[in-house]
């Protein structure tokens, strides 16, 4: 009779299990945070993009060490959770706490916290690489290997690419590239361990530079440091 009830038993929970009425699947945190990702680097001063979920309905407030918290941009909702989105300045070089806060009636206030790394803005000595010109949107070709030359230290770069006839040279400001026309070529810094257009975790800081020009022309370059 034992071995019969056991057999009773395991078939009652396979159906049950089938059925969906098994063990539950533990509940969703009231608030995450998706990006950026534990012990990401950022440049201290530049804007950083916090985003998570939340349950639906909630309102979030976002801050980073001891800066003053923001409140959030409610987005889509599904499946009662809200995806929510903050912009937050870092702060001064070092490690500091990005917290989301969630707060309701009924479970108070819940927190959810990311560790990131605040990197100096302009890192010294000189970075390199290359740019392309990409004449496409005109009917022409993209060109390639000019070089370039970027010297943080002394808020200085270079391009300089003899096919097409182009040697530049100009300013920093940030990570963007000012000429001697005032032409701003916008840079984008990325911190090592981040993965690059080709899927590959990189080493080693780079920077993507991106302007396009009155007549049409894209200018694409990116630099590594030396």
């Amino acid at each position: 009779m034992r071995c019969v009830l056991l057999l009773l038993t395991a078939a009652t929970l396979a159906v049950l299990t089938a059925c969906g009425g098994g063990t539950p699947p533990p509940p969703s945190a009231a608030i995450s945070i998706t990006a950026p990702e534990v012990g990401a680097e950022v440049v201290t001063g530049t804007m950083i993009t916090v985003e998570g979920s939340a349950v639906e309905g909630a309102e979030v407030f976002v801050s980073i060490g001891s800066q003053p918290a923001v409140a959030a941009a409610m987005l889509a909702s599904a499946n009662g959770r809200q995806q929510w989105s903050a912009q937050l300045t870092a702060p001064s070089v070092g490690d500091h706490l990005i917290t989301a806060t969630f707060t309701s009636p009924e479970t108070g206030d819940v927190k959810a916290t990311v560790a990131v790394k605040v990197v100096p803005l302009k890192p010294y000595g000189a970075w390199s690489g290359l740019f392309y010109i990409d004449r496409r949107p005109n009917g022409g070709e993209l060109e390639d290997g000019g070089t370039m030359i970027v010297w943080y230290g002394s808020k200085w770069f270079r391009m300089y690419f003899a096919q097409a006839g182009i040697d530049v040279e100009g300013t920093t400001d940030g990570w963007d590239l000012v000429d001697k026309a005032g032409l701003r070529i916008l840079g984008t810094y990325h911190a090592a361990g981040e993965t690059n257009e080709d899927g590959l975790v990189m080493d080693e800081p780079w920077v993507d530079y991106f302007v396009e020009l009155d007549n049409g022309d894209i200018i694409t370059g990116k630099v590594e440091v030396d």
